[in-house]
């Protein structure tokens, strides 16, 4: 029955988007689980702008480069890779265990794992806004991710709130943290 069980979870995950999994994962790892996953439209929306950005930059760019200065160059040549570079560092995934007390943050770079209490601040769009991006504020660093609202998100941020009290929420509507969400 175990395969039938990962078969769902799968297709769950798939073609869902968000889901709690923790029936399955008492099943199979014994620990609790909670998975966001970022809607699909959304990161094709955002990589497809960014293509076609680079489509129309990187022609204009090699048209113009013989009459560019070699700073110019290196310095537009520069703002293009970083963007590419940052853009695939965007975190498009969380899961968290609840059992041992971390959250594993999934980008096209790979997979971070973290405690809770290295969380320093969560920063949201303005409260009105369910789609965007949230930011994951740690000591030395952050981490960005597509936001759009859904249920497996919210109780990954009411249990982080609850099992760290020292992490700040910016720009959350008070009413994020309520039971139900409408």
């Amino acid at each position: 029955n175990s395969s039938v069980w990962c078969s769902v979870w799968y297709f769950q995950r798939l073609f869902c988007g968000c889901r709690t999994f923790s029936s399955i994962d008492d099943l199979t790892m014994k620990q609790r689980k909670i998975i966001y996953q970022a809607h699909k439209g959304i990161i094709t929306v955002f990589y497809s702008a960014l293509a076609v950005w680079t489509l129309i930059s990187v022609p204009l760019l090699i048209e113009k480069a013989p009459r560019m200065d070699t700073l110019w160059l290196i310095m537009l040549t520069f703002v293009l890779s970083f963007t590419w570079y940052w853009s695939l560092g965007l975190i498009y995934g969380i899961e968290m265990s609840e059992d041992d007390g971390t959250i594993i943050l999934k980008s096209f770079r790979g997979r971070v794992s973290y405690e809770f209490g290295e969380i320093r601040k969560i920063e949201a769009p303005p409260s009105r806004i369910e789609i965007g991006f949230l930011s994951f504020r740690f000591a030395k660093h952050s981490h960005y991710t597509f936001y759009n609202y859904s249920e497996s998100l919210r109780k990954i941020l009411t249990t982080l709130r609850s099992r760290n009290p020292g992490i700040q929420f910016v720009k959350f509507s008070p009413k994020y943290f309520r039971e139900s969400y409408s």
